[in-house]
C-alpha cells in the first residue's frame, strides 16, 4: 500500500514530507485533495530498500535528490 504524508506550502500545493507504504513501485501522486503536489522533501524515502522504482508526475517541481537515495529507477 502506497501511503504519502503530505504538508502544504506557502504557494497553495503540498509537499510530501514521507513515505510509510511498501510498494516496490512506488508512484508519485499529481496532487492531494484536489490540490497540486510540487515538492518531494529531503529523506522520504529513507529505510524503503523494497523500493526498485518511483514514478514523478510533471506537477512536481522541486526535489530535494536525497529523497531519492535509493538504487531504484527514477521516471
Amino acid at each position: 500500500m502506497q501511503k504519502f504524508l503530505f504538508s502544504p506550502i506557502e504557494d497553495h500545493t503540498y509537499s510530501i514530507v514521507g513515505y510509510e507504504g511498501d510498494e516496490s513501485d512506488v508512484v508519485i501522486p499529481e496532487n492531494y485533495g484536489g490540490i497540486k503536489v510540487t515538492v518531494i522533501c529531503d529523506k522520504v524515502f529513507t529505510g524503503h530498500s523494497e523500493i526498485v522504482s518511483v514514478t514523478i508526475p510533471d506537477t512536481v517541481t522541486d526535489m530535494v535528490w536525497e529523497s531519492l537515495y535509493l538504487k531504484a529507477v527514477i521516471t
